[in-house]
C-alpha cells in the first residue's frame, strides 16, 4: 500500500508547478531539498508574497495532492492566489489537499500550524489575519474568510465592516461544509460539526459546537484520526 500511494504520488507530482514554488519562496539551499511539493492539478494565478517555513525538509508541505474519494481529481482544481506584501506561514508540515484553494491578499497573513491537514475542496480567503492551530483537521467544502470582501459605509461615510483576524485553535476539528467567518475564534480541541456558520468567539475547550445559531452541543469531549 505504500509503494503504490508513492507510485501515485510520483505521478501526480506537477515539476514546473514544484519548481516554481520552491526556487521562487525560498532560498537556494532550502529549496534543492524540495520541502514543497504542488500536484500538476494546482492553478498559480499568482505566486507573489513570501512563504515562509519553519520544517525544511523534502514533502513538508504538500499542496493538490490527497484527494477525497468522491471529487474527482482532474476537475476539482486547487488554486494558488498570493498577493504582494502577503504572508503564508507554516509552523510544520502540512497537506493542502486537492480543490483547496488559497487567496491572501496584499497585507494579509496566514498561519498554519504543524500537523494541519485540509483534506479536499476548501477555500481560504486571508485579507488581515487567519491562524489555524497545530494539529487540526478541517474536512471537505469549507470556507474559510476574514472579511466581508466588500466594505459597507454608514451615514458619516465611515468604513463599518472592516476584516476581524480568525484564530482556530490546536487540534480543532472542522466538519464538512462550514463556514467560517471573520472574528471567529475557535478553542482548542473543539469539534465543528458539519455544516455548522461560525461567526463569533467561542470560549469553551473541548466541545462540540454546531447548530444555528451556534451553541455547545456536548462538552468534554476529545477526538482521534
Amino acid at each position: 500500500m505504500k509503494i503504490n500511494r508513492t507510485i501515485k504520488l510520483i505521478c501526480e507530482i506537477g515539476v514546473i508547478n514544484t519548481l516554481r514554488f520552491n526556487f521562487h519562496y525560498l532560498p537556494f539551499r532550502k529549496a534543492c531539498k524540495f520541502p514543497i511539493l504542488v500536484s500538476r492539478h494546482v492553478r498559480i494565478k499568482s505566486l507573489r508574497g513570501n512563504i515562509v517555513l519553519y520544517e525544511n525538509y523534502f514533502k513538508s508541505i504538500t499542496i493538490g495532492f490527497d484527494s477525497v474519494s468522491v471529487f474527482d481529481n482532474r476537475k476539482a482544481r486547487s488554486i494558488w492566489d498570493v498577493a504582494p506584501k502577503a504572508s503564508v506561514i507554516f509552523n510544520g508540515k502540512a497537506k493542502l489537499g486537492n480543490g483547496v484553494k488559497i487567496n491572501v491578499t496584499e497585507g494579509g497573513k496566514l498561519i498554519v500550524g504543524k500537523s494541519v491537514v485540509i483534506t479536499a475542496n476548501s477555500t481560504i480567503i486571508c485579507t488581515n489575519n487567519i491562524e489555524i492551530g497545530d494539529n487540526s483537521l478541517l474536512s471537505w467544502d469549507i470556507l474559510i474568510m476574514d472579511s466581508d470582501l466588500h466594505k459597507i459605509y454608514n451615514q458619516e461615510n465611515q468604513w463599518i465592516n472592516e476584516p476581524e483576524k480568525i484564530l482556530i485553535g490546536d487540534k480543532v476539528w472542522i466538519g464538512c461544509r462550514c463556514t467560517i467567518l471573520k472574528g471567529s475564534k475557535i478553542p482548542s480541541r473543539c469539534v465543528i460539526a458539519a455544516g455548522t456558520l461560525v461567526s463569533k468567539i467561542t470560549t469553551i475547550p473541548s466541545c462540540i459546537y454546531g447548530g444555528s445559531p451556534l451553541r455547545i452541543l456536548k462538552k468534554d469531549i476529545h477526538w482521534s484520526i
